[in-house]
């Protein structure tokens, strides 16, 4: 440093002048690094500025990856300091063995990247991308919910009593909804002339600002379901517990890790597996039933571009016919649908 004010004086300047106009760049550098928010902070910017098009569920499911897996070890890093290295580092521990968790905590560093960039921060947006390739390929396979075969679906189905949270399985496994749709189902939203359960958007998956009530066609054996658990209710969620209150997802999936039944057989099953039951039912056993209406009955995208023509409307009676041949299987019924 001694040297560096010698050179100067003999260039001809002042060497308190240079001393004064390299602290002053040193201490703006300090402040400037002060002030850059750490990678938790914009975290929470990024996340405020999309809020508005998540569902409650959703924005509370959105922080989990972070907070498990990234704030621990790098939420103080200023947001400037991310780099691949550092989210490698970070995330080389679950890489493998919570690959689908640390993925999603990847996309949202990302999104809090973009907004960095956004308010004018100097940040890597490549950084979590290379990070991806950095950490590697992983043979990870997609593994679906444990279901239950349907040749014992109505040996499994007659066998639950007509009461509790049985009552509910019963709902779910006759109309091939999610969880949430039944759980939080409302008696003032059935039609009962037309044998229809409308679900508001609100507990429908999807993202808040598309996604669209759901109207769900109660089969004939569904229509009895629904008027059991209702009662001469007019109102209220139409499955209730002892609390009077809405049964939580925990207590239908625990009727089915405690039943008996599926103990004895070593079978196991979900609530969720349901779905992929009933939809191989008739797509093993009803070939004149078109493929994009079980689609439709479980409210999945339809991706082939055919099929999505078809899909203008909701198709609810032939959604009705589906889950007709449905429900009268479960009820040990062979007698033939006639639409």
């Amino acid at each position: 440093m001694r040297d560096r004010y010698k050179k100067a004086l003999s260039a001809g300047q002042d060497p308190k002048a240079v001393k004064d106009v390299e602290m002053s760049e040193a201490l703006a550098v300090s402040r400037a690094a002060a002030n850059v928010p750490t990678l938790e902070s914009m975290r929470h910017q990024a996340f405020e500025a999309i809020r508005a098009t998540l569902k409650e569920s959703a924005a509370h499911r959105w922080m989990t990856p972070l907070r498990l897996y990234v704030h621990p070890t790098i939420g103080n890093v200023p947001i400037t300091q991310i780099d691949q290295h550092v989210l490698h580092d970070c995330l080389k521990p679950v890489w493998r063995t919570k690959h689908p968790s640390a993925v999603k905590a990847l996309r949202r560093v990302n999104i809090a990247l973009k907004h960095a960039t956004a308010a004018g921060l100097d940040v890597d947006l490549q950084a979590a991308q290379k990070a991806k390739i950095i950490l590697g390929e992983v043979d990870h396979e997609e593994v679906g919910r444990p279901s239950l075969h349907y040749r014992d679906a109505p040996h499994f189905y007659a066998q639950l009593p007509n009461d509790g949270a049985a009552l509910l399985l019963k709902a779910l496994m006759l109309t091939g909804v999610r969880s949430a749709e039944m759980r939080l189902a409302r008696i003032e939203k059935i039609e009962w002339n037309e044998a229809i359960l409308t679900s508001p958007r609100e507990i429908v998956k999807g993202r808040k600002r598309t996604t669209k009530d759901n109207r769900i066609a109660l089969s004939s054996e569904a229509v009895r379901v629904l008027r059991c658990a209702a009662g001469d209710r007019t109102e209220g969620h139409i499955f209730r517990n002892i609390q009077r209150s809405a049964y939580s997802d925990n207590a239908v999936s625990k009727l089915m890790r405690d039943s008996n039944w599926l103990k004895e057989r070593e079978i196991k099953a979900t609530p969720h597996g349901m779905r992929s039951t009933f939809k191989a039912f008739i797509l093993e056993r009803h070939h004149e039933i078109p493929p994009h209406i079980v689609e439709l009955v479980l409210s999945h995208t339809i991706e082939n571009k055919v099929g999505a023509a078809y899909t203008r409307t909701d198709q609810i009676e032939q959604q009705r016919c589906a889950l007709e041949r449905w429900g009268r299987f479960l009820c040990g019924d062979k007698t033939p649908v006639i639409d």
